[in-house]
């Protein structure tokens, strides 16, 4: 949206926050860090271990093995040339402030990744913005709460 500013866009949707500049999970850094160190290593099966660590934080309610064996498996596809490249964040209040079509953002109550604040920091600076928080979900309101999270998205993008 920001590199094509011509292109027409109807509608925004977000499902559990940004990942910003300035963004800090809700577990501890010294936990974060542990987890993420595993995700560069040579050594395959520490990589699938820190991912099934990170795994561990993107939902509130259990897991079922299904959605676990996805995110193990989409996971591990990922070149390893990708996981231990070095990707500067980026501040994305501005642009998103500047944002008049209508916006959806989707919250997980409990989410252990982006914190409810850091989520109704950026929903509340839409112009033009709802926000939806699922009270007892984590990270992942699509899986968690699949009915909600289709209903909610089809109602809106039917209202645009």
């Amino acid at each position: 949206m920001k590199n094509y500013p011509d292109i027409k866009i109807d509608g925004f949707i977000s499902i559990a926050g940004f990942v910003n500049a300035n963004f800090k999970p809700n577990i501890t850094i010294e936990e974060f860090g542990k987890i993420t160190m595993t995700l560069i290593d040579d050594n395959f099966s520490t990589v699938v271990y820190g991912i099934n660590g990170t795994i561990n934080f993107r939902t509130f309610k259990p897991m079922s093995d299904e959605f676990r064996a996805f995110k193990i498996g989409e996971a591990a596809l990922i070149a390893p040339e990708y996981r231990k490249s070095n990707f500067k964040s980026i501040d994305l209040a501005d642009f998103f402030s500047t944002l008049s079509i209508p916006t959806l953002n989707i919250i997980g109550e409990k989410d252990a990744l982006v914190p409810l604040e850091y989520n109704l920091y950026f929903a509340n600076l839409a112009k033009n913005g709802e926000k939806i928080i699922y009270k007892n979900i984590g990270h992942s309101p699509p899986w968690e709460d699949t009915k909600s999270t289709t209903s909610d998205i089809a109602r809106f993008a039917s209202n645009i």
